[in-house]
């Protein structure tokens, strides 16, 4: 999705609507899609066309680089946590300390200074 160019990502996902039908669909200037495009493409409008499309906010902003994988990354991890029941926490707690304890550095007693 990187690799793609703002203006390919509107042509894509507007199936070739012309930017008048696309602004109406997006509630934007149609003015604006013209100065703006094909070279870049406010966040604001960009949000709104991709709301407009069913595609997600975020979309238009990774490709335009304002987001990374690694934004996109921490938010999820965040939200997974966040959502993961108790009895889920525990499960992968214990996970994580089996495979920890099969460890050779973990059969050691610690070093105190």
């Amino acid at each position: 999705m990187q690799c793609m160019s703002i203006n390919d990502w509107f042509e894509k996902i507007t199936g070739g609507e012309s930017y008048n039908a696309v602004a109406k669909k997006a509630g934007v200037q149609a003015s604006s899609i013209w100065r703006q495009l094909p070279d870049r493409l406010s966040e604001k409008n960009a949000v709104a066309i991709a709301r407009a499309y069913g595609r997600p906010a975020i979309e238009p902003l990774i490709i335009m680089g304002l987001l990374t994988d690694d934004d996109i990354k921490a938010i999820k991890s965040q939200d997974a946590l966040r959502d993961a029941s108790d009895d889920e926490l525990m499960a992968e707690l214990g996970r994580r300390i089996k495979a920890s304890s099969e460890d050779p550095k973990w059969q050691q007693p610690p070093k105190v200074e």
